[in-house]
């Protein structure tokens, strides 16, 4: 145990009669102990707390009568960030449960590690805790979410977006990687991620590539689509395999319109889909998003030609990989689910967040109808909608669906345990490995924080009162 031999530590215990708001954790048990009151007739959790500096701190938590005596454990440790990115300053706070931060890393409890780096890989011995990756054949889309009961964590364009601060990051904290990248894949498979969620887009010669913008910016005033160039014209932009050799350059637009240089703290070429397949490991899953001009109308043809592309790379390369589907696109979406019925197909939705001409694309309801109608498996939504009104999580589960959630918000742990708690089945994050841990503590404490109700009379169940003991 960490503290115990350590005399630079000095543990404090605390009951729920305390006052003290030192842990997070312990905070968090008390606001779902409010929310979910019956586990918690006549239990007893002794609480020791160190305090390493203002941003680590280690908790062990002691149950008692038994817990879960069908896997032998009576304790739980964990560590934490006290106030590590929080909702307090958020203009779309309104409306959110009081749930307190677990910013946990149990991983890299380094004190000067900067807020919201996650480019080391996994320690060692966290690794040893991964829930390994199990080969379906995709027919049942459960296989791919809740494994072990954990919210699943998909890596949004493999370790995170680029050019973008996440709520509560400070400015020149975060390192960044290239996004949709084979080095972005793997560091994401390395810090414990299941799945990572990529754009697919198919060139002109009919060869799928993984990049998420609608344009390809070299110059403020030069700019392609992908589906105009080769594959060959396309892997000639940015950063190039042989190092004597120079790209073309890449620019973006940023929040503010204005066009900047694209770089990242550790660059990597762009790839194919194909590349992906041989250089991730097979045993971290792939959320292929089928990307499609936002703006422009996309004929039956096109949709098709691209997605018959994607199916052929699949076919050849995919090797037992766990994977599903997702688009923004309504008709994209029924074309893959008309096309294959191996792997699941997801219908990624604002939520309303954004208005558009086609009203399938306004709504979670609306999700959930075309998912209803065309026998789709799930919803991918902006987290918003389901942070402010949980009861839509219900709506999407009572459909037979998953449901899966994408946004700044999911990087903040709060979030993830109210998602947790409303039913989510995963989630898409930039900061990988923070939520990774977050994910797997959450689930750690919610799960074992219920008595074994075995050990416990009926009296006893009858007669704890509530709120005395912890």
């Amino acid at each position: 145990m960490i503290g115990a031999s350590s005399p630079l530590l000095s543990p404090a215990t605390q009951s729920l009669s305390s006052s003290s708001s030192a842990s997070p954790v312990w905070m968090f048990l008390q606001s779902f102990r409010a929310l979910h009151p019956t586990p918690f007739r006549g239990a007893q959790i002794t609480s020791t707390f160190f305090t390493f500096s203002p941003r680590f701190s280690f908790e062990t938590l002691k149950f008692s009568p038994p817990w879960r005596s069908d896997s032998n454990l009576s304790s739980l440790s964990c560590s934490s960030f006290p106030n590590h990115r929080s909702l307090s300053s958020d203009p779309d706070r309104s409306n959110f449960p009081e749930v307190p931060g677990i910013g946990v890393d149990m991983a890299a409890p380094a004190v000067a590690r900067p807020v919201g780096f996650n480019l080391d890989p996994v320690a060692r011995e966290v690794q040893s805790l991964m829930v390994p990756a199990v080969n379906t054949s995709g027919q049942d889309v459960y296989s791919h979410v809740r494994r072990s009961g954990r919210l699943v964590v998909i890596g949004h364009r493999g370790s995170g977006k680029n050019n973008a601060l996440s709520i509560g990051d400070t400015p020149g904290t975060r390192l960044s990687i290239r996004e949709n990248t084979i080095k972005s894949f793997n560091l994401a498979a390395s810090n414990g991620a299941d799945y990572v969620e990529f754009d697919v887009q198919v060139t002109k010669d009919n060869h799928p590539i993984i990049f998420h913008d609608d344009l390809m910016l070299s110059s403020e005033n030069e700019f392609f689509r992908i589906r105009d160039l080769t594959v060959e014209e396309f892997l000639a932009f940015g950063p190039q395999k042989e190092q004597e050799k120079v790209g073309k350059s890449l620019v973006r637009k940023g929040a503010d319109g204005a066009v900047k240089a694209w770089t990242a703290t550790i660059e990597d070429s762009l790839c194919t889909l194909r590349e992906a397949f041989e250089k991730v490991p097979p045993s971290l899953g792939f959320n292929i998003e089928m990307k499609f001009h936002d703006t422009e109308e996309m004929t039956e043809t096109e949709l098709r030609r691209s997605i018959t592309a994607v199916l052929a790379d699949i076919a050849k390369y995919a090797n037992g990989r766990n994977i599903f589907f997702s688009t923004f696109h309504p008709d994209a979406a029924i074309i893959l689910r008309q096309e294959q019925s191996t792997f699941p197909v997801f219908f990624l939705t604002c939520g309303g967040n954004k208005i558009f001409g086609d009203e399938r694309r306004n709504s979670v309801e609306a999700a959930i109808r075309l998912c209803e109608e065309n026998g789709l498996q799930g919803v991918v939504t902006e987290v918003l909608p389901v942070l402010k009104k949980p009861e839509l999580a219900m709506r999407v589960k009572e459909a037979g669906l998953s449901l899966l959630t994408y946004g700044d918000h999911n990087n903040l742990a709060e979030a993830l345990a109210q998602q947790y708690i409303s039913g989510v089945d995963g989630i898409i994050v930039d900061c990988v490995r923070e939520m990774v841990t977050a994910s797997r503590t959450v689930h750690a404490l919610l799960n074992f924080v219920q008595p074994d109700w075995t050990q416990l009379t009926q009296q006893q169940q009858q007669q704890a009162p509530l709120g005395q003991t912890y």
